[in-house]
């Protein structure tokens, strides 16, 4: 349901590892409306854990979450991934602030690192969601971009990304993430 949302967005801004300003929603929400989708979204609060693995060039790494869901509609993620990121030797970790709605998420940004982030999380069925993110204009030398696709339920996700370089073919990864607690 609307709550796969906020485990998608917490996902995705792993994979972007975008520093995000709080998102303004998308409509007006009453709220009733807003109480009974803090319950939604609430029951993604907690601690995630899971790993990434670039199958092209064999790296790998875990990731951590933390997110708190707020009954105001915002929502905060601190996130940690371990590994080389874009060229970065683990990456510190990372605390994101965005908003949820009954329509979804969309977050479009910029990062100093991950450079213009766009995200897109959509509800596919009962307890499914589709999500894709685009990272274009990547600060590091040789990247030019990168996109991930995948679906997530209540417990888990899985993404399938690839970075592509500015010279020669793609690297193709996973990403894999469970919820402990």
């Amino acid at each position: 349901m609307k709550k796969l949302f906020l485990l998608t967005f917490v996902f995705v801004l792993i994979l972007a590892g975008c520093s995000c300003e709080k998102a303004e929603p998308t409509d007006s929400i009453t709220a009733d409306k807003m109480s009974e989708l803090y319950e939604e979204y609430n029951v993604m609060a907690g601690t995630w854990q899971g790993q990434w693995k670039n199958t092209t060039f064999g790296s790998s790494g875990a990731s951590k979450a933390t997110v708190i869901v707020n009954e105001d509609g915002t929502a905060s993620f601190t996130i940690d991934i371990d590994g080389m990121v874009f060229g970065m030797v683990n990456p510190d970790p990372k605390t994101f602030r965005g908003n949820f709605n009954d329509k979804g998420i969309v977050i479009t940004q910029k990062d100093d690192l991950f450079g213009d982030v766009t995200i897109t999380i959509v509800k596919t069925g009962e307890s499914e969601a589709t999500v894709n993110v685009k990272s274009e204009n990547i600060t590091t030398p040789g990247i030019k971009s990168m996109t991930a696709n995948g679906t997530l339920d209540a417990e888990k996700i899985h993404m399938d990304y690839e970075v592509q370089f500015t010279a020669g073919n793609p690297a193709k990864g996973v990403f894999d993430m469970t919820k402990i607690d």
